[in-house]
């Protein structure tokens, strides 16, 4: 079954006026998290452009600190909110596109990480978002 999506409207006002126009990257919420992503955002408006801002700079563009990927577990991207008490991650599910030119970012829930370790809990969710469907 697949998940309902939604533009995530802020990267559409970010691509206006800058150079991203054209990465190749979009960026999407699932429905079932609005509410919670809304909430969550609310006080992170800024650290969460500059984290836009990058996502949006092309496919293959991470940064550590800010939006990375685990290689361990292809598919799954993390928004990163470090230097806060409980460690926050948005974990997103990242489609490519079959010649691996342009990719659709999903932004699927968020997990209050207390530790930089990779848990059994943080795990599980990492291994339950990898298996949800959106399309493509």
């Amino acid at each position: 079954m697949c998940r309902n999506v939604k533009d995530f409207p802020l990267h559409i006002e970010i691509r206006k006026n800058s150079k991203l126009m054209n990465s190749g990257v979009s960026i999407y919420y699932d429905v079932r998290f609005e509410e919670e992503l809304i909430s969550f955002l609310s006080t992170r408006m800024e650290k969460m452009l500059v984290r836009l801002d990058w996502m949006l700079r092309g496919v293959h563009s991470y940064n550590d600190k800010l939006y990375s990927n685990y290689t361990f577990a292809p598919g799954i991207s993390i928004i990163k909110f470090k230097h806060e008490e409980t460690n926050p991650r948005l974990i997103c599910r990242e489609i490519f596109s079959t010649d691996r030119k342009s990719k659709k970012i999903v932004i699927v829930e968020l997990f209050l990480k207390k530790t930089d370790k990779i848990d059994k809990k943080y795990l599980g969710r990492i291994n339950s978002v990898k298996g949800y469907n959106y399309g493509n």
